[in-house]
Formats: C-alpha cells, structure tokens, sequence
C-alpha cells in the first residue's frame, strides 16, 4: 500500500468498520454472540481496488458537492473527482468501472455504502471552493480561472478540459510577441480583430450580451491564421480546444461556451455547416442570447440552464448575415471582410505564433482586476465614452454600437498596457466594421431588394408582358399583391413584417381610405395592388445635377 494512502486513512479520515490496505477496501464485522462489541470475528472485501476520499469540492455556483478521491490502479496512484451523489448510489457507483475500479453490480451496494459511511464520518477532510467553468468568480472581479489560486475546476477528470487548461500555458518569448503584434496591429483589421477577442471578459463586466466577430474572405488571405493570432493572446493557438472546427453541434458549442463563460470561443471554418442551414440567423441568435434553452431530464427534473458572456469568434469564405437574415442577427455580429494580406509570409508568422503565445491574457486581466481606487479602470466609464462616439452620428443599430464600444474599451486597455504610445482607436477608425441601422433594418433591406427586383424583372410590368406582375406609373408600381408576397419570400423576407414600416417611411402609398391594396387595372383586367413608391432616380440628385451631369469624383 502507497504511503499517500496510508497517510490519508490515518490523518484525514474515520473509516469506522472499514479498512484500506495493499489489497483493497474491507469492512470488518463483529460476532453477534460476543458480549464486546468492539470484538471483530471476520472481514468481508468491499473492493479490490485501494481508494479513498480526500477532499470534498463545493461549487461556488451551484453550491452542489463533488468528492476528489484518489486510488490505485497498476501500481500508480491517481486522482478523480466524481458527483458526491454517484459515490453513495449503488447504481451509479458502477460508473467508477470505466476509471478502472473495480466495482461492478455485485459489490456496488458495497462501494455505496462505503463512501456514504466514510464520508459522513470524515468532517476534518479538506473542503475547497469549486467551478464547473473558466473565467471570472463571482461579480467582484476580484478571481479570474484559470489565472487565480483558490479554486479548483471540479470537472478536471474530463481529458477535454485537462487539453484545454494545459492549451492556456504560456509559452516562447514574450517580448517577441509584443513586438511583433505592435507592427501587425498597424493592420486595422488585425487591431479590430484583436479588440475583440481581448473584450470577451468585458462583456458580462458591462452587462452586456454575448457578440460575434465574423472574420471572412477569399482562400489565402489569412482568415485562420488571423483567428489564431488573436488567439495566441490566451494561450496555444494550435489547440484543437482553444480554435476549433465549428463542425459540430449546437448543444457542444453551447456546451464549450459555458464552460470557457467569459473566454472566448474561437471557431474555424463556419462554410462546414452551412448545409445544416437556410441561414445561420438560428446559430447567431442562440449563441448570443448567452443561455441554452431550459430542459427536462430523463428523471423529469430541470436540466440545469447552462449560461455564457463571451465573445465569439469565427471565420470562415463567406459573411455569416445574408441578405435575409433578420435584423437581430445583424445586430449581433461585427463581420470583418479580409480584401488584401496583412502579413508577406503566412507560413513563418505560424511557425513564430507555434512558438510564442500565451502570454498577454493573464496581464489583461490583472488590470481588469485593479480596483478603480488604486488606479484601475472603471470599464462602465469607458464603454460609455466609446457608445457616445459611435452613436453621435445617428447612423448605427445600438447593439452594434454596443459590440463596438466593448471593442474599443477593450483595444483601448490592451494598448495602455501593451503598446504605449499607439494612437487611440477612433469613431471613425471602428466605423467601417459596424453596421448601420439602414443595414440592421430587415425592412429597409427588403425595400432595396424589391426595388432590385422590380428593375430586373422590368419587363413583366411592360404593356404587354410575358407574364403580368404589374404596372408603371411614373416613380410607383403596382405590384400584384400576390406575386409581391411571393417574391419577397423567395428572397426571404415577409411582407406582413414590412408592411407598417414601409406605409410609415412612405415606401407604399396607400389609397384615399387608408387601405393599402388598390383596385386597379392590370394587362385590362381589374386586380388588388401594393402600390410601391421606386427610390429616387440618382440621376436626378442634387449631387449630380448641381455639376453639370458630371459625377463629383
């Protein structure tokens, strides 16, 4: 028997009528004709494998118990931390087999009974504080995971989470990464992407709700290699747990998002479910709503809601918003287009980010975690500053304005503490990468893609068309209500979702009685109509005609 063993029995527990040796675990029994009950007759073998518990967790979230226990197998000893209420199950406690105990359903009441003994026994053995998550501990700021001593992960026996929280280890020469990242930042989309994945644990600080911050373009221009780079700010970027494939399921990458809860999730190749898709509006506004939907159980209990505040960061060769995507997922996504390389040799800045990461995380978090009186920065402060700016033209949806404000806060204390004396990230600097309300409005999108629509299809409103949709009438067009329902369907947009905005902005005109269909006469039969107000001609802009006809650039 291992001397960790034997020390623990002794020192940390009352084992009562058990007993832990080089052979197992056994449990004495006493003669029931002896007038001494301390007088033991036999033993009986409870598991020949050597364990014992060691400490007992207390999850600071859920305020539910795990057991770290430590037994022996092939002669090593070795650690497990498993649900208080499977030890003392003797149908669960059958689940130790696949840790290579020996427990199976004949001695498993046995195992059960054990544990329930020796653990209600032994109040001197060690309580520690435990998550079932990375990042921040409670409101205060004060502990961040895995950066903080104090408190232990109680999922650690998952090998999942044992790669990740080894991927988190710094690595290389810090200095050489500063350096290199300070000319690369010269690169705005290099800075803006970097922004982003530095304010993830700013998010749940502010209050605010998860964001994604989609980096795409054509093959070879770096759109990987960028998500590793700002990736490489909180450990190895070549960790398939750190970055990787979005081709899995909804319930996994929820799964991860809980578990990282204010790290972000980095996710490569978002083209691998696209087939899964009409769009990816259902993705977006699961993910970033920062909790999956409540369940029940096989039991008929409520499966615990897993929740998130992160940023997502994803890429992939096309936008992640259609044409057809509602305005909430737009709102909800900064899209990063990659036109030209931001670095001459893609193959050496891998090998160099291979070698170097790690290092900048665990310093940002240190100063999030500065209080204000001692000279720290008081993030609601400048989230507002940074939302003032964005929102001071009148032009942006305010979640964007939100995503962006999280990110410039973010640049603006990763610069301070980084690369002093760069200059501060502006307005006018983050503004290309946001998009505005116009653009967020699913109405003002539908309004531009049936104006397209009428002119490319112009022939079907001619005098005698092919097919009849409708008419001319100088700047309008009656539109066939029918066919307008119908192809705004096919481009994915819903004509009862439009109409009220459309009669407010003037789109429709509607008739004397305020109704919106007309009856008018179509190819001389008479039919119910939208009439539909064309945007104005550009050739007849001020802009243009105050030249002379002559385009002013």
């Amino acid at each position: 028997m291992s001397t960790q063993l034997e020390q623990i029995k002794t020192d940390q527990l009352n084992l009562g009528w058990y007993a832990v040796d080089e052979h197992g675990v056994i449990r004495y029994k006493t003669d029931p004709e002896s007038t001494d009950p301390n007088e033991l007759k036999s033993f009986e073998t409870v598991c020949l494998t050597p364990m014992v518990p060691t400490a007992i967790l207390e999850n600071v979230d859920t305020g539910e118990e795990k057991v770290e226990i430590s037994y022996r197998v092939n002669r090593r000893i070795k650690t497990l931390v498993i649900d208080r209420e499977t030890l003392v199950n003797k149908n669960k406690v059958v689940g130790l087999a696949r840790y290579g105990i020996a427990v199976g359903s004949v001695n498993s009441g046995k195992v059960a009974a054990f544990f329930t003994e020796v653990l209600g026994r032994s109040e001197s053995l060690p309580r520690k504080l435990s998550k079932s998550s990375l990042g921040w501990v409670g409101t205060k700021r004060e502990y961040f995971l895995p950066y903080s001593d104090g408190f232990v992960l109680d999922n650690q026996s998952d090998p999942h989470v044992i790669e990740l929280i080894e991927a988190f280890k710094a690595k290389g020469d810090r200095d050489a990464w500063m350096e290199r990242m300070r000319l690369l930042r010269k690169h705005m989309t290099v800075r803006v992407a970097m922004g982003a994945s530095f304010a993830s644990p700013i998010v749940s600080c502010i209050g605010q709700n998860p964001f994604i911050m989609h980096i795409w373009g054509g093959s070879g221009l770096g759109k990987t290699l960028l998500l590793k780079l700002i990736m490489s700010i909180w450990g190895n970027p070549n960790s398939t747990q750190l970055v990787r494939s979005l081709n899995t399921t909804q319930n996994a990458l929820m799964s991860q998002a809980s578990f990282l809860q204010h790290i972000p999730l980095a996710g490569d190749e978002l083209q691998t479910i696209k087939t899964r898709y009409a769009n990816y509006d259902n993705l977006i506004m699961d993910i970033t709503e920062g909790a999956n939907r409540g369940r029940l159980g096989p039991d008929g209990k409520p499966i615990r809601v897993l929740t998130w505040r992160n940023a997502f960061l994803t890429c992939g060769e096309e936008p992640i918003c259609k044409q057809d995507s509602g305005g909430g997922a737009f709102a909800r996504v900064v899209e990063i287009e990659l036109l030209n390389k931001y670095v001459s040799d893609g193959n050496e800045l891998a090998n160099f980010l291979a070698d170097n990461y790690g290092f900048a995380a665990q310093e940002f978090i240190t100063e999030l975690m500065r209080p204000v009186a001692l000279g720290g920065y008081d993030l609601s402060v400048i989230y507002r500053d940074y939302f003032g700016k964005l929102m001071s033209d009148g032009t942006l949806n305010e979640k964007q304005a939100g995503a962006g404000a999280l990110i410039m806060a973010a640049d603006f204390i990763a610069s301070v503490r980084f690369w002093p004396g760069e200059p501060e990230l502006t307005a006018d600097d983050m503004m290309p990468f946001l998009k505005s309300a116009d653009t967020v409005d699913v109405t003002e999108r539908a309004y531009k893609a049936v104006a397209g629509m009428v002119v490319q299809y112009s022939a079907n409103f001619a005098e005698e068309p092919k097919e009849a949709w409708g008419r001319w009438d100088g700047n309008e067009v009656y539109i066939l209500k029918s066919v307008l329902s119908e192809r705004m369907l096919k481009m994915g947009f819903d004509w009862e979702a439009c109409k009220k905005k459309w009669k407010n902005k003037g789109y429709i005109r509607t008739g004397r009685d305020g109704r919106m269909q007309h009856y008018v006469s179509i190819c001389g039969h008479p039919a119910y109509c939208i009439c539909f107000v064309m945007p104005k001609d550009p050739s007849e802009s001020e802009e243009l005609t105050e030249h002379n006809g002559e385009i002013p650039f």
